[in-house]
């Protein structure tokens, strides 16, 4: 949304080797701006969801089904092995998604599944491992993807591909093993094998489909029917490629990738005709929308990156190919129509989209549809405030793995806001992420636990321990140890930083003030222990004391601090650091009992700070990187910015704040922080991780900064309901 880049103070002094790096990554942001002004930008469409995809082992599908509801369903394997089906609602825009195997502690899983329907509108998903003979049957309720039962059936051979598909009031799936193919019918829950066949070679095309209530079987470049039995109904021969197929009233319609681009292959009566439709770099199986054959999905090479395009037949053998994403910043792959969806309808086809890659974690994908993301044009609706939540926490979790430890201080800082947004949204994608967290890291800490960063995660376990329904002890039982390690310590408190060898284990910088209190709050508030409570009351008052400047009211980020100064001799005061303590309060006091004998200290100081950074906030409603040289980089930074934004939302929504006093910093706040959203969600303006001001750019961001901002747009959303 924002249209200017940062521009650097002309004062501020840097060496030759940073001026490098100032220019690079300013060329960097001017590149990124232009290439996200494209009007089908890759990211701008909407995703179904932020981590999930398929593969040729695990072939995507979707398709409509119009009933009580109508909606586009999908199933998906997430990165760390669920399977999971979703769906997403033609009437409303709502999405939503249901775990239907969840696979604790592991991080991949070799299902194949496949996904299809009765006709009642009951879900059916079979779920296989490659090299297993048994086969597992899920049934949903009718349109309900909440409530499944499962049944299970032995194959002849070991599961190397599955293919489902509706045929009338059953479904059909069929069964790929090493040598062989067995076509089962599921009806009311009687799976029962219709046929099967031998197969010789590869099985590079395989797909099972139903037309005019006849089921159809692709097997290679071989088109079979099956009726009572498996019968060949056509062969293309060697000499055309078969990505994909579709039944006709008088034969098939094929398409192939070539050299020249896409081939169509038209099957009547045994007798083949094909022709090219010229496109370069073809990469991908194109697909053809089986619900009207004139249109084809695929992928193409642009760039080095995969794009996803659209071939349309005019008439005859005349096709037009055109652009659906331009200059995405990753792969686009997979794709796959919806089926039973008419041209009306919103939504035609879905893809996987990459994001980025780890090089120990397989690849995190999206769940892509075509159709874009809604607009927010109005920052004071309630509803609007939401979808600008929505779009900041996908955004950020479809970026999953910018940082190595996701249960360390950078995500611990996201979850505080996908918590709140999760209570705001009730969005079970949300729900799902935090739970597979847990599960990953069986609810442990990294092990330097008296380190303030490593004790912001539990604060997310405490959460989820307290809403799971159950009180399960284990995902609360590596905090306790974390709890108990610090409040058993007999040693005296140090908050010196600069020279001390212990300053990591006793918050003695600002951000620790965000990091590890809440944790020991909030582990308080759930199991009644007073301890933890106490322990941090203390610390937190000798580090306040040594690090907060009473004449400024703000604290300096270390001791390192007391007499630095910035480019033009200012004091050094940083402004995530400033974040860091004034984003921590509201939460310790939402936490605390309203009769709790810590409140008041907190509420004077909060009150303290609140003015202060009200007194020196920019007339364009963000503050500087720099509190105290604002020339020094003279642009509003986001992640400082959100936490104060979020501090002067929560003091007016919780009566410590004056409204007609702050409702205008307030309001000015909230402007400029939107102001550096992207239309597809991404929270720019970000300075990277650092201890002081630093410059950043347009197109930076972090995890924290998007935790910051999803906590402010949940009180502007109270705000603005309680107006």
């Amino acid at each position: 949304m924002r249209n200017s880049l940062l521009l650097l103070a002309s004062g501020l002094i840097l060496s030759t080797s940073a001026f490098a790096v100032q220019r690079d990554t300013e060329a960097d942001a001017l590149r990124h701006k232009k290439l996200e002004n494209t009007p089908i930008y890759g990211e701008l469409y909407q995703s179904l969801a932020f981590d999930g995809g398929w593969s040729s082992v695990c072939p995507g599908q979707a398709f409509r089904f119009k009933g009580q509801f109508d909606r586009n369903y999908a199933a998906w394997v997430d990165c760390f092995g669920d399977v999971i089906v979703g769906y997403y609602d033609n009437a409303t825009g709502e999405s939503s998604m249901y775990a239907v195997i969840d696979h604790k502690n592991v991080r991949t899983d070799n299902s194949i599944v496949s996904l299809t329907y009765a006709g009642d509108g009951s879900l059916i998903l079979y779920v296989g491992k490659t090299g297993s003979k048994k086969l597992s049957v899920y049934v949903s309720e009718k349109e309900n993807i909440n409530k499944w039962e499962k049944t299970t059936f032995k194959t002849d051979v070991k599961v190397e591909k599955l293919s489902a598909c509706n045929a009338g009031a059953q479904s059909m799936v069929a069964v790929l093993g090493k040598g062989n193919v067995s076509v089962w019918s599921n009806q009311k829950g009687l799976v029962k094998k219709v046929s099967e066949i031998n197969v010789k070679g590869n099985s590079d095309l395989f797909k099972i489909q139903s037309f005019n209530e006849k089921v159809y079987l692709s097997l290679n470049n071989e088109m079979y029917v099956c009726e009572g039995e498996i019968k060949l109904a056509a062969e293309l021969g060697d000499a055309v490629a078969v990505s994909d197929f579709v039944p006709t009233v008088d034969g098939f319609m094929a398409v192939g990738k070539s050299d020249k681009g896409l081939t169509i292959s038209k099957i009547n009566n045994g007798k083949v005709k094909s022709y090219s439709i010229k496109t370069d770099s073809v990469c991908g199986n194109p697909v053809i929308d089986m619900d009207d054959a004139k249109n084809i999905y695929f992928t193409k090479t642009v760039n080095g990156i995969s794009e996803v395009y659209k071939a349309v037949n005019k008439r005859g053998t005349r096709w037009t190919v055109e652009a659906v994403t331009e200059n995405s910043p990753f792969n686009n792959r997979d794709v796959v129509a919806v089926q039973n969806s008419s041209s009306e309808m919103p939504v035609q086809f879905m893809w996987n989209q990459e994001s980025l890659k780890d090089v120990k974690v397989n690849t995190l994908s999206s769940v892509k549809m075509n159709i874009f993301q809604p607009k927010v044009t109005d920052i004071t609706s309630p509803e609007q405030i939401k979808v600008l939540m929505k779009k900041v926490a996908d955004w950020t979790l479809g970026r999953s793995y910018i940082d190595k430890h996701k249960n360390d201080w950078q995500w611990g800082a996201f979850y505080t806001g996908l918590m709140a947004a999760h209570e705001r949204l009730q969005s079970p994608f949300y729900w799902n992420e935090m739970m597979n967290l847990g599960q990953y890291y069986d609810w442990a800490l990294l092990p330097d636990q008296l380190h303030a960063d490593r004790l912001l995660v539990c604060d997310l376990y405490l959460y989820m321990y307290e809403h799971s329904g159950k009180k399960h002890d284990y995902m609360v039982k590596p905090t306790k140890y974390a709890m108990d390690l610090h409040t058993s310590r007999k040693a005296k408190i140090d908050p010196h930083f600069k020279g001390s060898e212990y300053k990591m284990e006793w918050w003695s910088w600002a951000d620790a003030l965000y990091m590890a209190p809440i944790s020991f709050y909030e582990y308080t508030r759930v199991t009644g222990d007073k301890a933890a409570a106490d322990f941090a009351y203390k610390q937190w008052n000798v580090v306040e004391d040594y690090l907060y400047s009473k004449e400024d009211s703000l604290f300096y980020r270390d001791d390192r601090y007391f007499t630095a100064k910035s480019t033009n001799g200012k004091k050094v005061f940083w402004a995530r650091g400033n974040g860091w303590v004034l984003g921590s309060m509201p939460r310790i006091m939402d936490s605390l009992p309203k009769d709790s004998e810590y409140r008041k200290h907190y509420e004077k100081l909060f009150k303290e700070m609140v003015a202060k950074i009200k007194n020196i906030q920019m007339p364009e409603g963000l503050w500087t990187c720099s509190l105290y040289d604002p020339e020094e980089l003279n642009i509003g930074e986001s992640s400082g910015s959100g936490f104060f934004g979020y501090a002067l939302a929560w003091g007016i929504n919780n009566g410590l704040l004056d409204k007609a006093e702050y409702e205008e910093a307030l309001m000015k706040a909230w402007k400029g922080m939107t102001n550096n959203v992207t239309d597809f969600g991404r929270l720019g303006y970000v300075q990277q991780i650092a201890g002081d001001p630093y410059p950043f750019f347009y197109h930076q961001y972090h995890t924290y900064a998007s935790g910051a901002f999803l906590l402010f747009a949940n009180e502007m959303i109270k705000y603005f309901e309680n107006k």
